[in-house]
């Protein structure tokens, strides 16, 4: 396992999450809240080869496997809008807030019977 370095970034409108995930593909990247958490895991496989040609011993140290961040997010995300891109080996997730002082929304109740 590896832990991808990140920056997180709040202001007023919502939250950046910046992951950098350098050889890992689109399709082996998750995004998803749950329960006030944001969660990033996925996975990049690297076929590392141990010898080269002349039997000589190749060092390595680039990380490969999965990973998983997790991130706990502040009062007021509205989790539908939540956006994430990839551009060269870059994750961005936006995750934005409710405006302080938003209309409040009624939920309604209907009657059990």
């Amino acid at each position: 396992d590896w832990h991808p370095s990140v920056d997180v970034q709040r202001d007023e409108t919502g939250v950046t999450i910046t992951a950098d995930l350098p050889g890992v593909k689109q399709e082996d990247i998750k995004v998803a809240v749950s329960n006030g958490t944001l969660n990033i895991s996925g996975k990049r496989e690297e076929k590392i080869k141990e010898e080269s040609e002349d039997g000589s011993r190749v060092y390595t140290e680039r990380w490969s496997g999965s990973f998983q961040r997790r991130f706990p997010l502040p009062d007021g995300v509205v989790n539908k809008d939540i956006q994430a891109s990839l551009q060269d080996g870059v994750l961005k997730v936006r995750v934005p807030l409710q405006p302080a002082g938003a209309a409040e929304h009624q939920v309604p109740i209907t009657k059990s019977e």
